[in-house]
This record gives C-alpha cells, structure tokens and sequence, in this order.
C-alpha cells in the first residue's frame, strides 16, 4: 500500500464537523479526491507490466498437485481509500490518502516481482538470479518496489496537490456553512 502524508492538524476536526452537517458532504469529498487521483492512478497502472516480466511467470501454476488454468502474473488494479487520521507514520503524521495496487486475478506475481529484493538479496542461489534477472528488466532504486512505488514516488508531488485543492475547495465549503 502507498501512502500520503498530509500535516494537517485540522484535517480531522474538519472532516468530523464536515460529517456531522451532512454524510454527502463527505462522500462527495471522498469521491472528489478519488477524480483528481484519476490520473496518477492510471499513471501508476500503465508504469506496471501487464506480462510477466520473466517468461517462466506466463505459465498457470499448481498448488496441491492439482494444476490451475490462473496464471501467477496478470494485470493490476490501482484503487484510493480515503481514511483520514485512521494510519498513522512513523513521522506521527496521519495518512489522508492511501493508494493500493492490487493484481486483478488475485496470483501473487505482482507482489513477489515488485517487493523482491526489498529485504534480503536472495537466500539461495535461485533467488539471487532471480533477483537478478528482474533487475535487468528494471532495477529498484531504495526500498519501496520496483514499478507501482517507482511511479508513485515520481507522481507523489501531485498526489498531495490534488488532496491539498479537494481540501481547500471543502474548506472553503465549511466556512459558509459557519464551521
């Protein structure tokens, strides 16, 4: 899960004021931030491979014996949940905007090709080349992932603007109303 930090010690009073006049309010806060995220949301999709970055990854994996037509890599799905104040950072900062990729026919591919290497190397001669052979595809730069986090870190900036515009367009909204 990619999170956006947001320092906004008002935010929650905001949003529980915002609540309190009325429930469409804050849907419609919710759904005003999820379309201007639209467009980095897609950005994150399109960076991601829809194929298998490794060929042996094309092919319908087993479990229990019995053979399974899925195969372990597929498209991805990128999702906003706006929960403000429920996360909290390492920072004490609370998480306004949580963007989520998940691959679409539920197979692990994605997540082992885009967190392999984040913690360890490899432990056994497999698993380094097969680190390896994914860095030749596209190598990961810090801890976070290879495509969905690389995207997000290169769009993070307009992540937070287009909270930061939802935000003061509501604001604005609750000063008329006398909040």
């Amino acid at each position: 899960m990619i999170h956006a930090e947001f320092d906004k010690a008002d935010l929650r009073r905001a949003l529980k004021a915002l609540g309190e006049v009325d429930k469409k309010l804050l849907t419609a806060l919710r759904k005003d931030i999820r379309g201007e995220l639209r467009g980095v949301m897609s950005q994150i999709e399109s960076d991601v491979p829809t194929v298998a970055p490794l060929s042996n990854m094309n092919k319908p994996y087993g479990l229990g014996g019995g053979w399974y037509p899925q195969k372990a890599y597929g498209p991805v799905r990128v999702s906003a949940a706006i929960t403000p104040g429920i996360y909290r950072t390492f920072s004490g900062k609370s998480n306004l905007v949580s963007i989520q990729v998940t691959q679409i026919d539920r197979a692990a591919g994605f997540k082992i090709t885009e967190n392999a290497g984040t913690k360890s190397k490899g432990g056994s001669p497999q698993g380094i080349a097969f680190i390896r052979n994914l860095d030749r595809k596209k190598r990961m730069r810090g801890n976070g992932g290879r495509w969905a986090w690389a995207s997000y870190v290169k769009n993070v900036r307009q992540v937070k603007k287009a909270a930061e515009r939802v935000i003061d367009k509501f604001a604005k909204v609750l000063d008329s109303e006398g909040f």
